[in-house]
Formats: structure tokens, sequence, C-alpha cells
């Protein structure tokens, strides 16, 4: 074995110090020579703390390579070591890449023991509607307290680094959602956050969609987006007296909701803030809720009894206005690519909305195409457009005005 140490020289003579120095430097000296001389192999040793944290760093940095660039890698490698023993860290053996949703963050999932985990980081690039990554960190703080989103380990919103628990989500059906537990474990939750510390933003949906729709190019909006849109922005004076103002999400749709098989949690708190809280359960209902019966088991749950004609009214009225916000959303991004219409052919080949819903939209990770946008788009303004025509919408429409 070759000497990583050469430990046979005199003090004096090959390190040319004084005879007050010496005595000291020997005695480190001898100490070295004891310890090389008890250890069988000093290159074992060496072999040990090559294993020990910065090794791991190095490993931890190659893992994270293929997926961000250089210097979040340190950001990111500091969280870990900030949120796990290096017994824990010394377990990771693989990082992938998640094709979570189609927000703007990376999201990378990694295994400890039996144990899953996301680190999302935030993209500093991310479309100038959403809110900064310290905002949103300080939501999921309060989400995280109420036990309504999956367990954060790690947050620092200065970086924009979160470290998460990892929930394998189960993609619901139309038989699984016949289960009354599903809607009851989804007021609960909501109603839980609903009932949480006020967040320091008020919003007003009507505000939100229109917003939304001069983000992209109001003139290639298809006339049918006109159409909607004029019958349902007058609803704001008949809802106006009902509105109250709580935390809100005001983003459930099924893909920032997740459900484990027990539980469902809440992810993704880009455009959390106050609001009326029909938005929320107008969503969830779009998402989620399918027929009369599922939605007074809903509401029951919520409302800690039977809603109200009123309270009913309220919501069949808000899902119109939250069909138009979504399809407004998908709208932003096509008409920045040129003049959004669907021939009638086109238009006859579009799946029904409840369909589109639970077998394309729910617990989707694709990447979706600006013909995808357009055909999105088209699926929810054509829901609201005959849910605009029903006896209900006119009913409701005259139980608020009484």
């Amino acid at each position: 074995m070759t000497s990583v140490l050469n430990l046979n020289y005199s003090v004096k003579s090959d390190l040319g110090v004084s005879k007050y120095v010496a005595p000291y430097i020997q005695s480190g000296i001898n100490v070295l020579r004891g310890m090389y001389n008890y250890v069988p192999s000093w290159g074992s040793i060496k072999s040990k703390v090559h294993l020990c944290p910065i090794t791991k760093t190095d490993q931890l940095s190659n893992l994270l390579k293929p997926y961000i660039q250089q210097e979040r890698i340190h950001q990111v490698i500091k969280a870990i070591r900030e949120s796990f023993s290096s017994k824990q860290i010394h377990q990771i053996q693989e990082i992938q890449s998640v094709a979570g949703g189609r927000g703007t963050s990376k999201i990378l999932k990694f295994r400890m023991g039996n144990k899953e985990y996301v680190i999302r980081l935030t993209d500093d690039s991310r479309p100038h509607f959403f809110i900064d990554p310290s905002s949103e960190i300080k939501r999921m703080k309060i989400a995280d307290s109420l036990k309504v989103t999956p367990e954060l380990i790690y947050a620092n919103d200065k970086e924009g680094v979160l470290i998460m628990e990892f929930i394998e989500n189960q993609r619901l059906t139309i038989d699984s959602l016949e289960d009354p537990g599903l809607h009851q474990a989804l007021a609960q939750n909501l109603k839980k956050l609903h009932e949480g510390p006020t967040l320091s933003e008020d919003t007003n949906v009507f505000r939100d969609m229109e917003k939304t729709a001069k983000g992209g190019v109001p003139e290639n909006l298809p006339g049918l987006a006109h159409e909607v849109m004029e019958t349902v922005s007058p609803l704001e004076a008949l809802l106006q007296p009902y509105f109250r103002s709580v935390p809100s999400h005001k983003e459930l749709n099924s893909n920032n909701v997740l459900y484990d098989g027990n539980q469902f949690y809440f992810i993704d708190w880009e455009t959390a803030a106050n609001c009326d809280p029909f938005v929320d359960l107008a969503i969830l209902s779009n998402f989620y809720v399918f027929n009369p019966k599922q939605e007074e088991i809903f509401l029951s749950e919520y409302f800690s009894g039977p809603p109200t004609d009123k309270q009913k009214a309220q919501l069949y009225l808000m899902k119109q206005v939250c069909l138009c916000f979504y399809a407004f959303k998908f709208l932003r991004r096509a008409t920045l690519q040129g003049k959004v219409e669907l021939s009638p052919e086109q238009i006859k080949t579009l799946p029904n909305y409840r369909d589109f819903i639970l077998d394309v939209f729910n617990g989707s990770s694709k990447t979706y195409t600006v013909e995808d946008f357009k055909r999105f788009a088209y699926i929810y303004l054509n829901e609201a457009a005959k849910n605009i025509q029903s006896s209900q919408f006119k009913e409701s429409i005259q139980i608020l005005k009484e």
C-alpha cells in the first residue's frame, strides 16, 4: 500500500523549525503516527470519509443535474440536508422528474425508505398573473397547518424551494364518485380551508375572469366566448349581495386535488386569496359533482345541514361563471397564436363535458398543444351555453331576486 502520509522525518532537521516550536509539532506527528499504526489501512479510512456528506453531496448533485440548472442544485441540496438526517439522505438512490400538472414549477420526486417526497422549485419566469413564490409559500404554510395539503417538510420562500410528502393520486371515475363519502370528504376539506386564517389579498372572480379574457388577444376570441360572457357578466350584480370573503384556493380543479384512497389534499396555491366561498364550491362541483344526489351530499356536508334554495341557486349560477372563467384560461393561450374558431364539424366531434373531465382532464399530466386548448375552451363554453338555456338557470335567477 502506498502511504498517504510521510511520518518518517525529524522535526528539527526536515522542517527547519526552532527548538521552541519543534516539541509541539513533534507531538502532533506522534499522534498521527499512532493513528496510522493502529489502523490497518489508512486508505480504508479515507474511503469511508469519501462516502460521508461530501461524497453524498456529489452524488445528489449528479442525480439533480439532468433536471435543474447548476445554480439551483445547491439550493435543493441545502433543503434536503436541513430536512433529513445523514442516515436518511444516504437512502436516496434516485431522483425523478414528475410531469405534474400544467403549472409553472419543476417537480422532482425521490424515495427514502418506504416514503416518497417531492421537491418543488418555483419558476422565476412564471407568468405575471401568478403571485410571487414568497406569497405562495406563505399560503401553503397556512394550508399545511390546516392539514388540507400534503405535509410540508421544507419551505424557503426566498429561494422558492419546497419539499412535501408525495401523494400517490387515485384517479376518480364516474363509478367511484358514487361513493357518498368522497363528496363528504371534499366538503370537509374545503370547510377547513374556508374557516382558516384570512389571507392577505382580496379578489373577485368576475375581475379575475375579465383579466384572464384580456390576457390573450381579445380580437381572436370566438363568437361563442363573447355570447357566454355577455350572459354571465351581469350575474355579478345579482350575486353581489350574497358575497362573503373567506380564504380560498380558487383553482380546485381535479389536477390540484389529490386523493390517496382515504383523504383529499389540495395542492398548488399560486392563486389562493380571499374570495367568495361559492367560487371554490362551484369549481369543485364542476369537476366532481355530476348529479343532484351528489350535490345534496356535498352541500349538506359543507353547510352542516340541507342547503337552502338560495344556496343552491348561488352555486348553479357561480358554476356557469367558473366554466366561463376556465374557458378563458385556455383561450388566453390559444388566442396568442391566432383566431380561435372551430368549424361545425369540429364542434360535433367534441366529447360532452362530464366525459371530458373524467376521461381526459382529471389527473392528466400531458403537455397540450394550442389545438387542444381550442377544443378544451369550446367544451367549457358549450357546457356553460347549454346550462344558460336551462330552466334551472332562469329559476336560480328568480330565486335570488326574491
